[in-house]
């Protein structure tokens, strides 16, 4: 039975025979003290072994041709939001109920405008990534963000994020 750093030597002589992309003869004996010894030499009463380089990187398959007048990297984006704050199932503490709406916007175009909406209805639009809602109730809430071009077209929404708001109550 071979030990466990005989078998990582063997393993590290593959990976490093392996890196380079050929194969390696290892030569095997046991010393007169029983333990197994490998070595890349050849020595007397040794047994040889090939270790074979395996394929590290599967086959690379060329995506299909397509015909475009517009080149890949030049193609319009759709913008893509994503609410940042708050986030999904959050509770938040608030006295006053004030919730602030974060959003990142990417491939954003010139002249966006974002609108906000809490439990569906519009809370404004603004031109930042950021809106704060004022004295928003006790309960469980949804936001949703718009993105809105210059003729008023919504051209992409971000999913809708459900968070709990918790105020104190006086008795």
């Amino acid at each position: 039975m071979r030990s466990q750093g005989t078998i990582l030597f063997a393993v590290l002589l593959a990976a490093a025979t392996a890196a380079q992309g050929e194969s390696a003869t290892v030569y095997e004996r046991t010393a007169p003290d029983g333990v197994p010894e490998f070595t890349d030499h050849s020595v007397p009463g040794a047994k040889t072994e090939v270790i074979q380089a395996p394929n590290l990187m599967d086959p690379v398959t060329p995506l299909p041709q397509t015909q475009s007048s517009t080149p890949p990297d030049k193609a319009p984006r759709a913008p893509e939001i994503t609410i940042v704050s708050p986030t999904p199932q959050q509770s938040i503490w608030s006295g006053n109920g004030d919730i602030s709406v974060a959003f990142s916007v990417r491939f954003a175009t010139a002249g966006l405008r974002y609108q906000v909406f809490l439990d569906g209805q519009s809370q404004g639009t603004i031109a930042d990534a950021s809106l704060m809602l004022r004295n928003v109730f006790r309960g469980q809430h949804a936001v949703k963000v718009d993105a809105v071009d210059a003729s008023g077209k919504v051209v992409a929404s971000s999913p809708g994020v459900v968070f709990y708001v918790h105020r104190p109550s006086i008795n």
